[in-house]
């Protein structure tokens, strides 16, 4: 009932202004005509007058205006031919013709017109929507890391953008944060969005999904209500899924750091966690020759999976940067005495000696030009915690002739499958 409410003042609204715009023009007339009246000598040109104010109230108000106004000057011109005795309307259609012109004038400058307010409108909203982006990218960077990310990406689009109401559902922690107000829950529908990778807009709702994408693979979605562009929901997306990546890696990290990650190691089938690996970097892996090479098919290790996972796509993921296309990235596990050795082979470019400790430290990306890719500088830091906390260690060899291959060693025992 509010909204009715609302929607009817605005619409008187808009014909009280539509009639005084009119009211304004036609004035405008009329003091145009009685000055010419009074002057004489201005007479010839009165029509020119008339059709400036034609032209003004197009550019200022619109068509419809126009062509009341243009109305009103052709009948205050009829009116004043009329009492001149040597005036013949019936022989000379002046009044008819005046008006013509009168209206096409006044479409053509309306159009122009509204085509030039419409760029200078949108050209404004590109550049309001540029900086909500830039003020939404620099404040992502000042978020707290020691939190999940997503509560605070929900109040930050809520904020920025002034939405009516956002969800963002993080697809890791299985968990949908919500900012503004909703209503009804949208924890079902933004978890649709992910689940059948839902992306559209609804402008009578008001609503806009999408589904957040890191590359390829999906990490969560986007649900927003409010004034918005699919363009902007579309970088806004984007944006949270380089956040996630972000943040949720350097969260990992500092976790780790500080000792607040609970190993929970239990036997796991390394066949199918390498699987898993490989087919969570599928798209990337698409146009690549990938190896697994296992000493034991039946090979299982004491250690924490999901860990030792992100270890694994961390190295593999480095191989489809820096690999040279066309080349095989070989996976490997070994046994050596009381370690399982997990290593990832390829060929690109040599790390220089000096970088290869440094390289496992975090932000820190390698000297050479050829060894520059995007990227953040924590991956390799993480494999490294991860390899630490299991009580192990990591290095790296690379030769231009050999390849490069990155290991993790991890002291656990391995036992052959009983049952699959």
């Amino acid at each position: 009932m509010h909204s009715t409410l609302a929607a009817r003042r605005a619409r008187g609204l808009r014909i009280l202004l539509f009639v005084l715009e009119c009211a304004l023009g036609i004035i405008a007339v009329g003091l145009a005509a009685a000055f010419t009246q009074w002057s004489r000598w201005l007479l010839p040109v009165a029509v020119l007058l008339y059709l400036l104010i034609v032209v003004a109230t197009a550019l200022l108000s619109g068509f419809w205006q126009a062509v009341i106004v243009s109305l009103s000057a052709v009948g205050v011109q009829a009116f004043l031919s009329a009492r001149q005795p040597q005036s013949n309307l019936a022989v000379y259609p002046v009044n008819t013709v005046t008006l013509v012109v009168f209206v096409l004038v006044a479409l053509t400058v309306s159009r122009l017109s509204a085509r030039v307010t419409n760029n200078a409108r949108e050209a404004e909203s590109r550049g309001g929507q540029m900086h909500d982006l830039y003020e939404f990218t620099r404040r992502t960077l000042q978020m707290n890391l020691h939190v999940e990310p997503g509560p605070q990406l929900a109040d930050l689009v809520h904020d920025i953008f002034a939405l009516e109401a956002v969800a963002v559902f993080d697809a890791d922690l299985h968990t949908v944060y919500q900012a503004g107000f909703w209503n009804a829950d949208p924890e079902e529908m933004a978890r649709n969005v992910y689940y059948f990778e839902t992306s559209d807009d609804d402008p009578q709702s008001g609503l806009g999904r999408r589904v957040v994408r890191l590359g390829t693979v999906p990490v969560g979605s986007l649900v927003v209500r409010g004034e918005t562009t699919p363009l902007v929901n579309n970088a806004i997306a984007s944006l949270i899924a380089i956040t996630f990546e972000l943040t949720n890696r350097l969260l990992t990290t500092a976790r780790l750091d500080a000792g607040e990650v609970a190993l929970r190691a239990s036997p796991v089938g390394v066949a199918s966690m390498v699987e898993e690996v490989v087919a969570s970097l599928g798209d990337r892996l698409a146009s690549m020759k990938v190896i697994i090479k296992l000493e034991e098919d039946d090979m299982v290790v004491a250690c924490d999976r999901q860990l030792m996972v992100m270890l694994l796509t961390q190295y593999v993921d480095n191989a489809c940067k820096y690999s040279i296309f066309g080349t095989a990235i070989t996976i490997r596990v070994v046994r050596s005495r009381a370690e399982v050795i997990f290593s990832v082979h390829s060929f690109g470019p040599v790390i220089p000696m000096a970088d290869r400790e440094r390289i496992f430290n975090r932000y820190y990306r390698s000297s050479t030009q050829s060894n520059r890719a995007p990227g953040t500088g924590i991956g390799l830091s993480v494999a490294k915690r991860v390899a630490v906390i299991h009580g192990g260690y990591v290095w790296v060899t690379s030769e231009e002739v050999e390849g490069t291959t990155f290991f993790a060693a991890i002291p656990a025992p391995i036992e052959k499958r009983k049952s699959l």
